[in-house]
């Protein structure tokens, strides 16, 4: 196979111009036996001129190439920052939007941290407990345990207490 393979090789390189080209130089003649002069009068003139046609063609197609101008223009687009979809039912185009207030953003908000607080209240409880039920493990777990259960606590009784101050404010000065 190695023979085969070799042979294919060095026949490839002898027919290439390089091949041509490297035997001329090394021992004066083509394999062929022809001389240097018809080597440089036939193969390498003629590839020269191929390869001047080609410049030649490259220069006109590049000579048709022109610089392209693009030019931007500015238009107003109307755009919604805060989709009326998130606060009503149906969407009512232009007009829900001046329904969206800070007041009102502010409320869903707050109607969002107080639907979720009871979700977290109970995971956090629930962490807490696994903790406690791990702790003959590793004693480390205890108090990790209480950690959570403490802070679950502690967090739940905040948003309460907040929610009732705004409660207050709400009824001595009147809901917006």
């Amino acid at each position: 196979r190695t023979n085969y393979k070799n042979l294919y090789m060095v026949a490839n390189m002898e027919n290439s111009t390089c091949g041509l080209l490297l035997s001329v130089i090394i021992t004066g003649r083509t394999p062929g036996g022809r001389d240097s002069q018809y080597f440089r009068n036939n193969v390498l003139n003629q590839q020269m001129e191929n390869v001047e046609n080609t410049i030649n063609k490259l220069k006109e197609i590049s000579s048709k190439l022109f610089i392209a101008a693009i030019e931007v223009q500015p238009h107003t687009v109307p755009l919604a920052v805060i989709p009326p979809v998130v606060w009503e039912d149906e969407h009512q185009g232009v007009e829900s939007l001046a329904k969206i207030t800070p007041e009102r953003i502010f409320e869903e908000i707050k109607n969002f941290i107080f639907d979720l607080a009871p979700i977290i209240f109970i995971l956090l409880l629930v962490i807490g407990a696994i903790f406690y039920i791990l702790s003959p493990i590793k004693i480390e777990y205890l108090s990790t345990g209480s950690e959570y259960i403490k802070w679950a606590i502690i967090g739940y009784f905040v948003l309460l207490v907040i929610s009732a101050i705004f409660s207050a404010l709400k009824m001595i000065f009147g809901a917006p």
